[in-house]
């Protein structure tokens, strides 16, 4: 009896799939000799062959992820090396923009009678803060009015 294109296409892609991963496995056999393990999430150079073998899809990218992390065991440092933070720097100065002060006021006229500015022709008591209820019609008076 003669297999399908189907069955056949099957049965290659199942043998490829299967060949890729005793291939990567045994990769990963011979690259984890040479390697501190202790503290990796396999914990050992066997449990990464074991889980090459048994869970592929999980555990040979994360021993890609992994491999690149661990010292070598002839004490030569691991492939990657973390990049190291930028020496921290003094942030550059914020200039300063200084606003000019606003001029004073002019000084308040002294106390005193001085032309009314609600009134034409009078002459309003003001008493160095504000203008007073006092008024005066005609030429101002000699003496200041009692409080």
């Amino acid at each position: 009896m003669m297999a399908s294109s189907q069955q056949s296409a099957n049965i290659a892609s199942f043998l490829i799939a299967t060949a890729v991963v005793a291939a990567t496995t045994i990769w990963v056999w011979h690259d984890s000799k040479g390697r501190d393990w202790r503290g990796s999430p396999a914990g050992s150079r066997g449990n990464w062959i074991a889980g090459c073998a048994l869970l592929w899809i999980v555990f040979f990218p994360m021993y890609l992820y992994q491999r690149p992390k661990r010292p070598r065991l002839d004490g030569s440092a691991p492939a990657y090396q973390p990049p190291q933070p930028a020496p921290a720097r003094e942030p550059a100065p914020i200039p300063v923009r200084t606003i000019p002060a606003a001029p004073a006021p002019p000084p308040a006229p002294p106390a005193g009678w001085h032309p009314d500015p609600w009134q034409a022709g009078a002459l309003r008591w003001w008493d160095g803060a504000q203008w007073t209820g006092h008024v005066h019609a005609s030429a101002p008076p000699p003496s200041p009015p009692a409080a």
